[in-house]
């Protein structure tokens, strides 16, 4: 028997499959790179929402609070999504930061702010992150 599966629900386990976590979205203007790549998994932290993860990010582990945003995200609860990208972001974590970028962009969970977008792109790509590199040369000439 074939189950019937969202596409919402394959992205989430396409993404996931090697925690190269993406906050995917809507498709990206031309040269707008996607992703957050965050590297592996880590020991104890699992994608699903967990009570465990939960504690982890609410106690300050920042691939925890990626993890909850990536599946918030999925899950389409945005506004949640962002939450925990902000948490890691005010940690100075370049993917957080970067995704956050993504999230303004596109209004992902907050209005579309295209300086806040710039803002995320330019704290990730100052520490040579470099999709945010790729995404802050990519937008549009914005005024503060």
């Amino acid at each position: 028997m074939i189950a019937r599966v969202s596409k919402r629900a394959i992205r989430y386990v396409v993404l996931m499959a090697g925690f190269g976590v993406a906050f995917a979205g809507p498709a990206a203007p031309a040269g707008l790179s996607d992703g957050l790549q965050i590297g592996q998994p880590h020991a104890g932290i699992r994608l699903d929402g967990s009570v465990a993860t939960r504690r982890k990010a609410a106690a300050g582990d920042v691939h925890a609070q990626m993890a909850l945003a990536a599946y918030y995200h999925a899950s389409a609860q945005d506004v949640q999504s962002v939450r925990w990208l902000e948490a890691a972001a005010r940690q100075g974590f370049a993917p957080a930061e970067n995704a956050l970028g993504r999230a303004y962009y596109h209004g992902r969970g907050v209005y579309k702010d295209y300086p806040m977008a710039e803002h995320g792109f330019l704290r990730a790509a100052n520490q040579q992150y470099a999709p945010a590199v790729k995404n802050r040369h990519t937008l549009p000439n914005v005024q503060p």
